[in-house]
């Protein structure tokens, strides 16, 4: 399917009060073929919705002035049938889930590039998943009819049976996709509902410039597993935006036709957000029969696709510090809760370090907020490179982090924080030379505390008392002198 032909027939109401960016997309929709509409302000909008009856809506969420609910209530109340894609500033994923089933197909952020490739891209993966709506039953009826035909012709003519491909409905593929725990599942039960049909899928390796076949539904398609195509520099610094707009990079080109024989390559791409993962590739001028089936099937793929990343990145954001992509507090209490239960039964010491940036507020007011982000990932950075495998670095304030330290005793804890210490002050955070220092505070179950609770408060109380001392320093926890551990441990346990 050519969602190009079939343009004229849809039409896209795009909302947005800011002039450069509305009239910037609707350049673009129509230049598509699309019947499109840029409205600047909200009565006129309301109007023209009613008017027109759009199957696609554009909203710029910096133009609403009431809540998002609103306007998707309103929209949805004159027909539910209208798609919708958000333009927003921010990383609204949470946006896109709650609205998902009321009609929202896609959110792009207006700051990331090539936007107005990326907009018709979604209008044009919108459009052909509305169109597919409508023709999917048509395809599965067209089918079985064919497949009733055959089979009484075999029967008339006494002839062997033929196979043919009978393809599932889209709705049945999706509904297989759900049960997918990762992206390449996905791929791969695409091409087991796509056997001996031809199309390959390439990945994008952005280090090597190159594409690399992964899958393929074609005969002697394991002889070129592997198979690469190395991209020049030229060709790869429009790379995204040739994609969208479905020009096949000429040295790619040369590498398909020569080894497949098509004749005329077309791709659609594989985005996570806004990573460029690999393209699906099929020729246009095939002589087979399904070859438009099978193109709605991977369009429809690669929209899943999406949606899978961003409900994957949303429960990533549940544990994740934004700021470092270190895990959160929330992450932190269970997953200490459960060590401490781990440890407890296994008789096996747990170890807590607590770090704190020196003179972090100074920082922050001398330098901004800028400066500070980037210092926190500089010393998250330090942290995940220097620990051991099985160690859990997190974020737990606006200056702690906190590394729990499994089957790791007191001595080991002294020695992992003294180490760190050491390497963040010798690290040069940022280009313009900027160093800082750290205070750290180590403490360990059942040597030196009686519970989790304490386990970290004895951690914390560490951090501070050396950080009140000048901080660049460690300090281990003292038990009380008549503590007595739950367990005797291996002082050894690094």
């Amino acid at each position: 399917m050519n969602i190009r032909e079939l343009a004229p027939q849809f039409q896209v109401l795009i909302f947005s009060r800011n002039l450069d960016l509305g009239s910037t997309v609707k350049v673009q929709i129509s230049q598509a073929g699309y019947e499109s509409f840029f409205i600047e302000h909200e009565d006129s909008f309301w109007d023209r919705l009613q008017q027109i009856g759009p199957h696609v809506v554009i909203l710029d969420l910096s133009s609403i002035t009431r809540p998002l609910n609103e306007y998707v209530e309103k929209i949805n109340q004159f027909s539910s049938e209208v798609a919708l894609i958000f333009l927003t500033e921010e990383d609204n994923f949470q946006i896109f889930v709650n609205y998902a089933d009321y009609g929202v197909r896609e959110v792009i952020h207006t700051k990331m590039p090539y936007l107005k490739e990326r907009v018709l891209w979604a209008v044009n993966r919108t459009c052909e998943a509305i169109f597919l709506t409508y023709k999917n039953e048509q395809i599965f009826s067209e089918l079985q009819k064919t497949k009733i035909e055959v089979e009484k012709a075999e029967a008339d003519e006494g002839t062997a049976k033929v196979a043919i491909p009978i393809l599932k409905t889209i709705s049945e593929m999706i509904n297989e996709y759900r049960i997918a725990e990762s992206k390449e599942d996905i791929i791969r039960m695409l091409f087991q509902n796509l056997s001996n049909l031809p199309l390959l899928f390439f990945k994008f390796l952005p280090s090597m410039n190159s594409f690399v076949m992964s899958h393929a539904s074609m005969p002697n398609h394991q002889v070129h597993e592997g198979l690469g195509s190395a991209l020049n520099p030229e060709e790869t610094k429009d790379l995204v935006k040739q994609i969208l707009l479905n020009i096949v990079p000429a040295s790619f080109n040369q590498v398909i036709a020569n080894m497949f024989a098509f004749q005329r390559p077309s791709m659609i791409p594989l985005f996570d957000r806004d990573v460029l993962e690999g393209v699906f590739v099929f020729d246009q001028e095939s002589a087979n029969t399904l070859i438009d089936q099978m193109q709605d099937y991977v369009c429809a793929t690669s929209l899943y696709y999406s949606v899978y990343c961003l409900e994957k990145r949303l429960n990533q954001l549940e544990i994740q510090d934004t700021v470092t992509e270190l895990f959160n507090k929330k992450y932190f209490n269970n997953k200490l809760h459960d060590e401490f239960e781990r440890a407890k039964r296994l008789k096996l010491p747990l170890a807590l370090i607590k770090i704190a940036i020196d003179d972090f507020d100074e920082i922050e007011r001398s330098m901004g907020e800028p400066t500070r982000d980037l210092i926190l990932k500089s010393v998250a950075n330090v942290m995940n490179k220097t620990g051991r495998a099985n160690d859990v670095t997190c974020r737990t304030g606006a200056n702690e982090f906190s590394i729990i330290l499994p089957h790791c005793s007191r001595k080991g804890a002294s020695l992992r924080a003294e180490r760190l210490r050491r390497l963040i002050e010798s690290h040069t955070l940022m280009d313009s030379g900027l160093k800082v220092t750290v205070s750290l505070g180590a403490s360990e179950y059942p040597s030196l505390c009686r519970d989790k609770d304490s386990l970290e408060d004895s951690a914390v109380k560490s951090m501070r008392f050396i950080a009140s001392k000048g901080g660049n320093r460690i300090c281990l926890y003292k038990a009380p002198d008549n503590f007595v551990p739950d367990y005797g441990v291996d002082e050894n346990e690094l």
